[in-house]
């Protein structure tokens, strides 16, 4: 199966769609695929998991799939289900206050608290079982699909969930079970499908206080362990392909994503921080170059949550003396550690009002340069902020990714695997006759773009290599993922270079970006 089968299948199946609900021609070429490429199947060590065998976390990437522009559309329509899944839960701090607003009375007769954990969750829940708990859903609130129909979702699921291909050191696989790796809407799939099998399972129980989910870790207040097993054996027998495993608690304390509770016995209720075992001791390096302001709230950030979380003060105390030597570790002045605790460095607040603000674009150099920067449009009275993106450790020791596709287009006239299938760049053009050049760009794949240089009789590319009859050579010169970013390169370099080759209105028009 290769990207460009799937992409007829998807789009195939959208195109249905949009014409059946007459959407403007805009909309239907918008969520068109062309050029993508198969999703790529990686995988990450457990490093805290011990063991004779290495444990992985698999993960695909579905980056430029023949399916990122469809679930993205779906994830949008189907997002607002999530508000009316009762156990849902967004975040911890969200089953804290739930906890302490039961009442003195309901948390003295529920004082058991556990937890249940769904084994591999999104590769246990069949495709199938999960477009129609959707199907279900939309149909008795067909609004929120709108302009879409039930059906119309349901084909789009069906499409996107029977086309699981990825590739892997060259070779190509598909999902045989579960929904779809590394897809953003399976997700909400199985957060619907959950919601369906719980209801069912858990109107038959008179003994459950409290029960709410995030994603596949489940928190549930009940009367016993006793009843705690009941529960558990209850909702094991509602599908034999989604399994749970329970965790008991020590002394009525369990821990789960970032905190401790322990119930009672007389129904009184205490929190506490918890950090898995799968968390590193690791902030940004105090000499990392990013900016200052940046380190020091990620630290309150820490100390938010530590405080957030922790009932007792000598609690509170060891956690965040905890937080000061990982700091210490990561080279972090006391100095500097004393203006993250002190709330006089509290950040200003701003004062809103009816200006619009306007953002800068600027890479981080140091401190002293962004002072500057922020005080020449304070000074004009400008409503400008800067602003970067983020840029990682990570993207600077990423390995150059390698195509382990082979080049199978047509008179390609690169023929170069590395080269043919690279995107957002802009490349040049060299005549093998006269030596004269080319600049351009593209966001799509350059070998599709280099053909119709040569194929395109409007090109100028084209129109030179007629009277010349000399071959084009290709180099890369700059890549950028942002389009907008990568024709301002394309202008500098065409500025900088001249490239006899562009035409006259080519140049006048990049320059104009420019100036």
């Amino acid at each position: 199966m290769s990207a460009a089968t799937m992409e007829k299948k998807i789009n195939s199946t959208w195109k249905k769609v949009a014409i059946e609900v007459s959407a403007p021609s805009h909309i239907l070429n918008s969520f068109i695929t062309t050029n993508s490429e198969l999703p790529t199947f990686y995988h990450l060590i457990k490093t805290h998991k011990n063991g004779p065998t290495l444990k992985i976390r698999p993960i695909v990437s579905n980056i430029n799939s023949p399916s990122t522009k469809i679930v993205w559309l779906l994830t949008k329509i189907l997002k607002p289900l999530l508000s009316g899944v009762s156990a849902h839960l967004e975040n911890s701090m969200e089953l804290i206050e739930e906890i302490r607003d039961l009442t003195l009375e309901d948390r003295r007769i529920h004082n058991y608290p556990f937890s249940l954990d769904v084994v591999a969750l999104y590769t246990s829940i069949p495709p199938q079982h999960a477009i129609e708990v959707i199907n279900d859903k939309l149909t008795s609130n067909r609004d929120l699909c709108k302009p879409l129909k039930p059906e119309h979702v349901k084909s789009l699921l069906e499409v996107i969930l029977s086309n699981t291909y990825f590739k892997f050191q060259g070779q190509i696989y598909k999902q045989v079970a579960g929904l779809a790796m590394g897809s953003s809407v399976s997700g909400i799939l199985a957060i619907c499908v959950m919601d369906r099998l719980e209801t069912g399972a858990l109107a038959a129980s008179q003994n459950i206080k409290l029960y709410k989910r995030y994603v596949d870790d489940t928190f549930i207040l009940t009367t016993s362990r006793e009843e705690a097993e009941n529960i558990l054996q209850l909702l094991n027998a509602q599908r034999p392909d989604i399994q749970f495993e329970i965790e008991h608690p020590t002394n009525n304390q369990i821990s789960l994503l970032d905190f401790s509770v322990l119930i009672n016995p007389d129904g009184t209720v205490s929190f506490s921080f918890y950090k898995k075992a799968a968390k590193r001791d690791l902030f940004p390096n105090y000499s990392s170059s990013i900016p200052t302001n940046s380190k020091i709230n990620i630290a309150r950030n820490e100390i938010k949550r530590i405080e957030d979380r922790c009932t007792s003060n000598p609690d509170k105390h060891r956690y965040l003396q905890q937080l000061d030597d990982i700091l210490k570790r990561n080279g972090y002045p006391q100095q500097a550690i004393n203006r993250i605790k002190n709330v006089k460095y509290n950040r200003r607040r701003e004062t809103h009002n009816e200006t619009e603000t306007f953002y800068f674009e600027f890479p981080f150099i140091d401190d002293s340069t962004d002072k500057k920067i922020r005080n020449v449009f304070r000074s004009a009275k400008l409503p400008v902020k800067i602003y970067r993106r983020s840029y990682t450790l990570r993207h600077a020791l990423k390995k150059k990714q390698l195509s382990t596709n082979n080049c199978s287009l047509e008179s390609c006239y690169i023929a170069n695997n590395d080269m043919c299938f690279r995107r957002n760049v802009v490349y040049e053009l060299k005549c093998s006759a006269c030596s004269k050049t080319y600049i351009g760009s593209t966001t799509r794949q350059l070998h599709t773009r280099i053909k119709e240089h040569h194929s395109r009789e409007n090109s100028s590319a084209y129109k030179h290599r007629l009277h010349c009859n000399g071959n084009f050579s290709t180099v890369i010169l700059a890549r950028e993922p942002d389009s907008t970013k990568l024709r301002l390169k394309e202008a500098i370099l065409i500025k900088a270079h001249n490239p006899e080759i562009n035409s006259r209105a080519e140049r006048d028009f990049l320059s104009s970006l420019l100036f």
